[in-house]
Protein backbone atom coordinates (compact mmCIF):
# COMPACT_ATOMS: atom_id res chain seq x y z
CA UNK A 1 0.00 0.00 0.00
CA UNK A 2 1.07 3.61 -0.47
CA UNK A 3 2.21 5.48 1.99
CA UNK A 4 2.42 9.85 2.56
CA UNK A 5 5.93 9.74 0.80
CA UNK A 6 6.06 7.37 -1.55
CA UNK A 7 5.59 7.23 -5.49
CA UNK A 8 3.34 4.97 -6.98
CA UNK A 9 2.77 4.00 -10.88
CA UNK A 10 -1.20 5.14 -10.05
CA UNK A 11 -0.07 8.76 -8.81
CA UNK A 12 2.36 9.01 -11.93
CA UNK A 13 2.60 8.00 -15.46
CA UNK A 14 3.51 4.04 -15.73
CA UNK A 15 6.95 3.72 -17.14
CA UNK A 16 9.36 0.69 -17.22
CA UNK A 17 12.42 -0.20 -18.31
CA UNK A 18 13.29 -2.84 -21.12
CA UNK A 19 13.59 -5.96 -18.06
CA UNK A 20 9.98 -5.10 -16.37
CA UNK A 21 11.10 -3.17 -13.39
CA UNK A 22 9.39 -0.23 -12.88
CA UNK A 23 10.90 3.72 -13.39
CA UNK A 24 7.57 5.38 -11.71
CA UNK A 25 10.24 8.36 -11.32
CA UNK A 26 13.81 9.34 -12.17
CA UNK A 27 16.85 11.81 -10.02
CA UNK A 28 16.16 15.37 -11.81
CA UNK A 29 19.46 17.76 -12.16
CA UNK A 30 18.80 18.94 -8.53
CA UNK A 31 19.31 15.56 -7.07
CA UNK A 32 16.10 15.14 -5.76
CA UNK A 33 13.38 12.47 -7.14
CA UNK A 34 10.66 13.46 -9.53
CA UNK A 35 8.15 11.68 -11.17
CA UNK A 36 9.11 10.24 -14.45
CA UNK A 37 7.95 12.08 -17.40
CA UNK A 38 7.63 11.27 -21.40
CA UNK A 39 11.11 12.64 -21.84
CA UNK A 40 12.73 11.01 -19.45
CA UNK A 41 11.03 7.69 -20.90
CA UNK A 42 12.85 8.66 -25.00
CA UNK A 43 16.23 9.24 -23.18
CA UNK A 44 15.99 6.15 -20.75
CA UNK A 45 14.44 3.73 -23.66
CA UNK A 46 11.53 3.28 -21.07
CA UNK A 47 8.33 1.15 -22.29
CA UNK A 48 4.70 2.58 -21.36
CA UNK A 49 2.32 0.20 -19.11
CA UNK A 50 -0.78 -1.07 -20.42
CA UNK A 51 -2.99 1.45 -18.50
CA UNK A 52 -0.87 3.79 -20.29
CA UNK A 53 -1.40 2.89 -23.38
CA UNK A 54 -5.40 2.16 -23.10
CA UNK A 55 -5.46 6.05 -21.79
CA UNK A 56 -5.05 6.87 -25.31
CA UNK A 57 -7.82 4.49 -26.89
CA UNK A 58 -11.77 4.92 -26.88
CA UNK A 59 -13.74 4.03 -24.16
CA UNK A 60 -17.22 3.51 -25.02
CA UNK A 61 -18.60 1.87 -21.61
CA UNK A 62 -16.79 5.01 -19.81
CA UNK A 63 -18.20 7.33 -21.96
CA UNK A 64 -21.70 6.22 -21.42
CA UNK A 65 -20.91 5.88 -17.57
CA UNK A 66 -19.81 9.17 -17.57
CA UNK A 67 -22.90 10.70 -19.59
CA UNK A 68 -25.15 8.55 -17.05
CA UNK A 69 -23.82 10.48 -13.76
CA UNK A 70 -24.27 13.71 -15.28
CA UNK A 71 -28.31 13.01 -16.53
CA UNK A 72 -28.39 11.30 -12.53
CA UNK A 73 -26.95 15.19 -11.18
CA UNK A 74 -29.36 16.52 -13.80
CA UNK A 75 -32.73 14.63 -11.80
CA UNK A 76 -31.28 15.19 -8.17
CA UNK A 77 -30.38 18.63 -8.89
CA UNK A 78 -33.14 21.17 -9.46
CA UNK A 79 -32.51 24.36 -10.86
CA UNK A 80 -33.14 26.72 -8.71
CA UNK A 81 -35.97 30.14 -8.74
CA UNK A 82 -32.95 32.63 -8.79
CA UNK A 83 -30.19 30.66 -10.84
CA UNK A 84 -28.84 31.44 -14.33
CA UNK A 85 -29.21 28.67 -16.84
CA UNK A 86 -25.43 28.27 -17.22
CA UNK A 87 -25.05 28.00 -13.33
CA UNK A 88 -27.27 25.39 -13.03
CA UNK A 89 -25.29 23.76 -16.05
CA UNK A 90 -21.97 24.13 -14.07
CA UNK A 91 -23.38 22.88 -11.02
CA UNK A 92 -24.71 19.66 -12.52
CA UNK A 93 -21.20 19.01 -14.00
CA UNK A 94 -19.43 19.60 -11.08
CA UNK A 95 -21.66 17.64 -9.06
CA UNK A 96 -21.73 14.87 -11.55
CA UNK A 97 -18.28 15.04 -11.52
CA UNK A 98 -17.54 13.73 -7.85
CA UNK A 99 -18.43 10.49 -8.45
CA UNK A 100 -16.34 9.97 -10.79
CA UNK A 101 -13.49 11.61 -7.98
CA UNK A 102 -15.04 8.65 -5.81
CA UNK A 103 -14.20 5.91 -8.69
CA UNK A 104 -11.13 7.25 -9.67
CA UNK A 105 -9.84 7.20 -6.19
CA UNK A 106 -11.05 3.88 -5.58
CA UNK A 107 -9.35 2.37 -8.57
CA UNK A 108 -6.27 4.14 -7.31
CA UNK A 109 -6.31 1.90 -3.97
CA UNK A 110 -6.91 -1.17 -6.04
CA UNK A 111 -3.74 -0.72 -8.38
CA UNK A 112 -2.16 0.51 -5.33
CA UNK A 113 -2.75 -2.83 -3.21
CA UNK A 114 -1.68 -5.24 -5.89
CA UNK A 115 1.30 -3.61 -6.15
CA UNK A 116 2.04 -3.77 -2.56
CA UNK A 117 0.87 -7.28 -2.51
CA UNK A 118 3.19 -8.06 -5.02
CA UNK A 119 6.18 -5.92 -3.90
CA UNK A 120 5.50 -8.10 -0.42
CA UNK A 121 4.28 -4.97 1.60
CA UNK A 122 0.84 -6.43 2.47
CA UNK A 123 -2.47 -3.77 2.48
CA UNK A 124 -0.94 -1.30 4.59
CA UNK A 125 -3.99 0.73 5.94
CA UNK A 126 -6.62 -1.01 4.58
CA UNK A 127 -6.29 -4.85 6.46
CA UNK A 128 -10.10 -5.25 5.35
CA UNK A 129 -9.55 -5.00 1.89
CA UNK A 130 -7.96 -8.15 0.08
CA UNK A 131 -7.07 -8.62 -3.60
CA UNK A 132 -6.92 -12.04 -5.47
CA UNK A 133 -4.90 -12.88 -8.56
CA UNK A 134 -5.64 -15.91 -10.49
CA UNK A 135 -2.95 -17.14 -12.74
CA UNK A 136 -2.95 -19.49 -15.70
CA UNK A 137 0.98 -20.73 -15.53
CA UNK A 138 2.68 -17.68 -15.53
CA UNK A 139 -0.51 -15.63 -17.19
CA UNK A 140 -2.90 -13.24 -15.20
CA UNK A 141 -6.22 -14.22 -16.11
CA UNK A 142 -8.24 -13.00 -13.03
CA UNK A 143 -8.88 -10.17 -10.38
CA UNK A 144 -11.04 -10.18 -7.20
CA UNK A 145 -11.28 -8.13 -4.81
CA UNK A 146 -12.91 -8.48 -0.81
CA UNK A 147 -14.02 -6.44 1.36
CA UNK A 148 -14.06 -8.05 4.82
CA UNK A 149 -16.29 -6.64 7.37
CA UNK A 150 -16.13 -6.36 11.29
CA UNK A 151 -18.30 -9.36 12.32
CA UNK A 152 -18.12 -12.56 9.82
CA UNK A 153 -19.01 -11.55 6.62
CA UNK A 154 -17.71 -9.54 3.54
CA UNK A 155 -18.42 -8.19 0.36
CA UNK A 156 -17.51 -9.18 -3.21
CA UNK A 157 -16.59 -5.63 -4.66
CA UNK A 158 -15.09 -7.03 -8.14
CA UNK A 159 -14.54 -10.21 -9.97
CA UNK A 160 -13.11 -10.41 -13.56
CA UNK A 161 -11.56 -12.65 -15.64
CA UNK A 162 -9.63 -11.68 -19.13
CA UNK A 163 -11.83 -11.39 -21.90
CA UNK A 164 -10.22 -14.07 -23.66
CA UNK A 165 -11.14 -16.63 -20.89
CA UNK A 166 -14.73 -15.99 -20.26
CA UNK A 167 -16.80 -18.94 -20.80
CA UNK A 168 -14.26 -21.49 -19.94
CA UNK A 169 -15.01 -22.53 -16.29
CA UNK A 170 -12.72 -20.05 -14.78
CA UNK A 171 -15.17 -17.57 -13.03
CA UNK A 172 -16.65 -20.39 -11.02
CA UNK A 173 -13.32 -21.98 -10.04
CA UNK A 174 -11.70 -18.20 -9.16
CA UNK A 175 -15.20 -17.59 -7.02
CA UNK A 176 -15.05 -20.63 -5.44
CA UNK A 177 -11.48 -20.28 -4.42
CA UNK A 178 -12.19 -16.64 -2.79
CA UNK A 179 -14.99 -18.52 -0.86
CA UNK A 180 -12.57 -20.53 0.27
CA UNK A 181 -9.93 -18.55 1.35
CA UNK A 182 -12.84 -16.86 3.40
CA UNK A 183 -14.22 -19.60 5.08
CA UNK A 184 -10.75 -20.37 5.93
CA UNK A 185 -10.65 -16.97 7.82
CA UNK A 186 -13.68 -17.78 9.58
CA UNK A 187 -15.99 -15.49 7.34
CA UNK A 188 -19.43 -17.46 6.72
CA UNK A 189 -21.20 -14.74 4.43
CA UNK A 190 -20.47 -13.27 1.31
CA UNK A 191 -22.39 -10.80 -0.11
CA UNK A 192 -21.97 -9.35 -4.06
CA UNK A 193 -24.16 -6.21 -6.22
CA UNK A 194 -24.96 -8.92 -9.41
CA UNK A 195 -26.18 -6.69 -12.71
CA UNK A 196 -28.86 -8.53 -14.34
CA UNK A 197 -26.20 -9.89 -16.35
CA UNK A 198 -24.74 -11.82 -14.13
CA UNK A 199 -27.15 -12.72 -11.92
CA UNK A 200 -27.45 -16.47 -13.62
CA UNK A 201 -23.80 -16.65 -12.73
CA UNK A 202 -24.57 -16.37 -9.30
CA UNK A 203 -27.05 -18.31 -8.69
CA UNK A 204 -25.16 -21.42 -10.40
CA UNK A 205 -23.18 -21.22 -7.23
CA UNK A 206 -25.83 -20.97 -4.69
CA UNK A 207 -25.96 -17.20 -4.27
CA UNK A 208 -29.84 -15.75 -4.08
CA UNK A 209 -31.62 -12.19 -3.20
CA UNK A 210 -29.68 -11.01 0.28
CA UNK A 211 -30.11 -7.21 0.46
CA UNK A 212 -27.33 -5.86 3.04
CA UNK A 213 -26.02 -2.83 4.47
CA UNK A 214 -22.86 -1.72 2.39
CA UNK A 215 -19.84 -1.13 5.17
CA UNK A 216 -18.40 2.19 3.08
CA UNK A 217 -22.30 3.27 1.79
CA UNK A 218 -21.16 1.72 -2.02
CA UNK A 219 -23.69 2.75 -4.06
CA UNK A 220 -24.19 0.07 -6.71
CA UNK A 221 -25.90 0.72 -10.06
CA UNK A 222 -29.69 0.65 -9.42
CA UNK A 223 -30.27 -2.42 -11.68
CA UNK A 224 -27.87 -4.20 -10.18
CA UNK A 225 -29.09 -7.25 -7.43
CA UNK A 226 -28.25 -7.55 -3.77
CA UNK A 227 -26.80 -11.35 -3.34
CA UNK A 228 -25.26 -13.80 -1.14
CA UNK A 229 -24.48 -16.90 0.46
CA UNK A 230 -23.65 -18.72 3.87
CA UNK A 231 -20.18 -20.21 3.40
Amino acid sequence: MTTQNEIRASESQHWYDRLGNPMYTVIGKNGKERNTTLRDARTMNLVPSVTTILNVAAKPALNIWIQRQVLMAALTLPKRPDESEEDWISRIMQDSKEEGKEAANRGTEIHASIQGYFEGKGYGNHPDHVHFILYQGALIIGYGHIRLCSNVSSVLRIIVIDQEKRNQGFGGYFLQLIEKWLKNQNYRIIHAHSSPKAIEFYKKYNYYKMPFNDPDGYESDPVDIPVGKNL
